[in-house]
């Protein structure tokens, strides 16, 4: 159960060290809170609460690097093992850790490290020397991993090459490819190609990680694969490139009768070489469009897509599965400009994913896309719009086409088209559907400049649209603001909620409008008007800034409606970094109504921002609603600090506790 506990408190910590401002300006308690959380966790977890870890920023990583390294010397060895896990994320400056680590004494230690080390890319002097005396421990799987490490991490000096080469006497034929293969890896292939083909069956895992520089291996693994065709070396096989292509036969039989087809199947996609037994089969092959790992089509190159083209389009036309054939045809359209184009020009009917296709062609497509715009059908123009959208300032050539049908897509032409919108953005007679297209270019000062005045315009539609194009222009928060703000008090809700949409996309950059925004929520309250208070209560909690006044009133509007109020005061709460006092009871209260609206998030929520005190929390285990005393022994469990997980482990043996038996 405490592994658990680790593991489920962790998942939702980790956000908030960036999303929380609160929270960091209390980090040295909350970093000791998630190194205590990552130096606990049961290493059963280990793997997915690291792989967590490893995606926060450096600079978030680094500040735990002294509560981490305090680890490595801890008495307990599965906290100095998740302290080497976890050190092995931060990079180059827990280098002096680790090192130290491989002097531990258990070897559940020594292996951690070295498996981690790998991570850090390069190690130093001092380092190599301490993996190189683990080539002597009696474990031969520390043995192993040392020499492996070493190859990984080492620099290739004399007596790194030398104890390598020395290895490779050992009677173990594990011990003999590691080292082997970790002389390859140090760039020693004079030596270390022969002592791989000398022990090939035991080395094939370290040949496919070498992948062409191991080329000149190929016929000994095609004479091995004779004899034992394994998953390692149908991925081997494909590692080798082009170079591979007398493997062909060998993995084509595999894929339509042996144990492996996608291995089979990545391996002639990644050798990449259209022969015809390979057309013969590509529809085999194709069909393998979520590949482990993955393999795209394009490694086939010009040649091999030139050839593979026909054949596909040739199936394409008889099949009703289509799917997987479009990925491919797009995967290759970089090198089928020419053969895009013709699908245009031929009698076959053109579909919304070939459209997409013809798009990778390039500029040339432009005009060609074009003429389908004044195509009968409605599904057809649409197509052909969309894929002239994607096309982006490479579709400049269809400009005229686009403004002929007056299209809001022509925007992704960018700037370029601006000046042909223009005519369309006269003050006297705008067009709506021009400001939308405006809407889809990138931010410009003078676009921003030139479409402000238009927020005042007398047409409501042209209001909305200009206010949504401002949306998209945040780049400018000055210049924008004043009129975003004066769109509050627009008479037409539209406008009004465009405006509230354009401003939440500012954040913090509309800080100016806090005064009107609470004006306005002011008057939202007074009328009752549950949508109106929502809408702005979660513009202000996304605007605001550690403003514990604006997070008041933000929560007070919120517990003033139900059920929205309820659930989304979390957010609130999250970005305050804690509840009120005053605002505990209410929100237990709150918890049994919240059952099919997202209850489990919220007390997980609730959980990875430590909100609540865990003195709040043991008071709520003897509620007489066992809906709240199990939501508080379940924040109990799950927060890992000692208050919470002796209160927890009390409960969890008590009569009261009604899953007892399930504890």
């Amino acid at each position: 159960m405490y592994s658990n506990i680790m593991y489920r408190k962790y998942i939702f910590l980790l956000p908030l060290l960036v999303l929380q401002p609160a929270l960091k300006a209390e980090s040295t308690q909350f970093d000791k809170e998630l190194a205590f959380v990552l130096l606990h966790a049961d290493l059963d977890y280990g793997e997915r609460t690291w792989r967590r870890f490893s995606n926060l920023p450096l600079r978030e990583k680094e500040r735990l690097l002294p509560l981490l390294c305090a680890g490595v010397i801890d008495s307990d060895e599965r906290v100095r093992g998740n302290a080497v896990s976890n050190l092995s994320d931060i990079g180059e400056k827990a280098l002096p850790c680790l090192t130290e680590a491989l002097k531990d004494k258990s070897d559940g230690v020594k292996f951690h490290t070295l498996r981690g080390l790998p991570k850090l890319k390069e190690g130093d002097s001092k380092t190599q020397e301490e993996i190189i005396k683990l080539f002597s421990s009696a474990n031969p799987n520390i043995r192993r991993t040392a020499i492996d490490t070493l190859g990984r991490v080492g620099f290739p000096t004399k007596e790194t090459i030398a104890v390598l080469k020395d290895k490779y006497n050992s009677t173990d034929d594990g011990l003999r490819s590691n080292a082997a293969c970790a002389l390859a890896n140090l760039g020693d292939f004079t030596d270390a190609l022969p002592l791989l083909q000398k022990d090939l069956l035991n080395s094939i895992t370290c040949i496919g990680w070498l992948g062409p520089k191991a080329s000149s291996l190929i016929p000994d693994m095609l004479d091995l694969a004779k004899k034992d065709m394994s998953y390692s070396l149908l991925i081997a096989l494909g590692r080798m490139g082009k170079d591979a292509e007398p493997a062909l036969p060998l993995l084509i039989e595999e894929l339509l009768h042996g144990k492996e087809p996608l291995w089979a199947a990545t391996g002639i996609i990644n050798i990449g070489v259209a022969t015809d037994d390979v057309l013969g089969i590509i529809e085999r092959v194709g069909i393998y469009t979520h590949l482990t790992p993955p393999a795209s089509f394009a490694s086939f190159g010009e040649k091999g897509a030139h050839r593979i083209f026909p054949r596909l389009m040739e199936i394409r036309n008889a099949s009703k599965e289509k799917e997987w054939i479009d990925k491919r045809l797009y995967e290759m359209s970089p090198y089928l400009k020419g053969e895009l184009l013709s699908l245009i020009k031929g009698s076959s009917p053109v579909d919304s994913a070939l459209f997409r296709i013809i798009a990778k062609a390039g500029p040339k497509a432009a005009k060609p896309l074009a003429s389908y715009l004044k195509d009968k059908n409605d599904i057809v123009r649409t197509d052909a719009a969309n894929a002239l959208q994607e096309m982006g300032p490479q579709a400049y050539a269809a400009i005229p086409e686009l403004l002929d049908i007056k299209t809001e897509r022509i925007g992704s032409i960018g700037e370029q088209a601006f000046p042909y919108l223009q005519k369309y953005l006269g003050y006297d007679r705008p067009e709506a559907w021009a400001m939308r297209a405006v809407g889809y270019m990138p931010a410009k000062e003078e676009v921003v400049e030139y479409i402000l005045p238009f927020t005042s315009h007398p047409n409501q539609e042209i209001r909305l649209e200009t206010i949504q194009a401002l949306t998209r222009m945040h780049a400018y928060p000055d210049k924008c603001m004043p009129a975003l703000i004066k769109a509050l008090h627009d008479i037409k809700t539209q406008v009004f909620d465009a405006a509230i949409t354009a401003l939440q996309a500012y954040g913090p950059d509309a800080k100016s409008a806090i005064p009107t925004l609470k004006a306005k929520l002011h008057e939202a309250m007074q009328a009752k008007d549950t949508n109106r208070i929502y809408v702005l209560a979660h513009a202000l909690n996304t605007i605001s800034v550690e403003s514990k006044e604006v997070d008041n009133i933000v929560l007070s509007a919120l517990l003033s409606i139900d059920p929205y109020g309820k659930m989304d005061q979390i957010r609130v709460f999250q970005k305050m970094g804690y509840i009120p006092e005053e605002h505990v009871k209410t929100f237990f209260d709150n918890i049994p109504s919240l059952s099919g609206y997202g209850q489990a998030v919220d007390i997980e929520s609730l959980i990875s921002s430590r909100l609540i005190k865990d003195k709040q929390l043991i008071d709520r285990l003897h509620d007489s609603n066992s809906v709240i005393a199990t939501a508080a022994y379940q924040i109990l469990c799950e927060t890992g600090t000692e208050v919470a997980l002796k209160a927890c482990r009390e409960y969890a043996s008590s009569d009261i506790n009604p899953h007892r038996d399930n504890k």
